[in-house]
């Protein structure tokens, strides 16, 4: 249904009650700014926002999958709320203005059903940093032209690269930081007749620096093949928490993140979003204490620790 296809002049649309939105419902609606169909609880449809050349303001909070070419060549989508997303479409973002984009709930970055249904931020040449710390997948090409794209973090659930991610990042020349989170070596390889299977994953990336988790052989990647390109790997930065004897559980999080402390120390939390607002302070003295994260939307979040024998930013997932 395309409600509203065209409609040169539309502004603003705020239908929070709406539960459905149908295929091209506002394409090439130019002058948009400002959507609130935050009541929408199942797919955005196919083309939805495409050409929505001005949107910066953003509410689907309630969506969980987004179709093909959704937002293909929308704005900056600087205040936009996809914290419902699980599943995005072939080239979804193509061509997008936003320079960064954050997906908390988000496991497949194309279809589930179809690998080969990917560059879903093909040519999306402003995005520099994109969060998605639950993701298990991601189809072929995804960030394909993405020449602004400055890092890149592997959650702890993709546990696997492989032929499906073909072109993942060709043409992501200002790509510097490459961050891997899962604890065991993920395996890249080449064909006998010496062309690579996995090399174009990183096609046109030089110079960047991997950071992997500190309880990885780090000789599995500067020996493994296509890693080894990289040169030496960084170890992770959650080497300084786990130093100082703490850590945080579960992650991600429904209601309460339990925080243990095997030191005892005095500490001063701060939690934040991503915007640098400050939510919630506690102090702590015990070996284990809790917050309580109740009261917060679905998202990703700053937990801020501060000792005297040192101090470290923790980022929690909120379900």
């Amino acid at each position: 249904m395309q409600a509203f296809n065209a409609c040169s002049g539309l502004e603003t649309v705020s239908l929070p009650n709406a539960i459905s939105i149908g295929n091209s419902a506002f394409l090439n609606c130019s002058a948009l700014t400002t959507v609130d169909i935050s009541g929408v609880t199942g797919t955005l449809g196919n083309n939805t926002f495409k050409n929505c050349t001005a949107l910066t303001s953003l509410n689907v909070s309630g969506a969980t999958i987004a179709g093909n070419n959704t937002f293909e060549n929308t704005g900056t989508l600087a205040n936009a709320d996809f914290s419902s997303l699980v599943s995005l479409g072939a080239q979804t973002f193509r061509k997008t203005a936003a320079v960064a984009l954050s997906f908390p709930a988000l496991t497949h970055v194309g279809n589930a059903s179809d690998p080969t249904s990917g560059l879903v931020f093909w040519q999306a040449s402003n995005l520099k940093t994109i969060d998605f710390p639950m993701v298990e997948v991601i189809n072929t090409g995804a960030f394909n032209s993405c020449t602004s794209l400055e890092s890149i973090t592997f959650p702890a659930t993709l546990t696997s690269l492989t032929e499906n991610n073909y072109n993942m990042f060709k043409g992501c020349t200002s790509l510097a930081n490459v961050i891997v989170e899962y604890t065991t070596f993920i395996p890249l390889g080449y064909n006998p007749d010496g062309a690579s299977v996995n090399t174009s994953i990183f096609a046109d990336v030089f110079g960047a620096t991997l950071t992997i988790p500190s309880s990885v052989n780090a000789t599995d990647y500067t020996t493994g093949d296509v890693w080894k390109d990289f040169g030496a790997p960084v170890l992770n930065v959650n080497t300084h928490e786990a130093a100082l004897g703490w850590d945080f559980y579960p992650n991600p999080a429904k209601d309460v993140v339990t925080i243990q402390n095997i030191q005892s120390q005095h500490a001063d939390i701060t939690v934040f979003d991503l915007n640098g607002r400050i939510l919630l302070n506690k102090t702590i003295n015990n070996v284990q204490s809790e917050i309580n994260l109740s009261s917060l939307n679905t998202g990703i979040y700053l937990f801020q620790v501060k000792t005297d024998a040192g101090a470290f930013v923790k980022r929690i997932a909120k379900q």
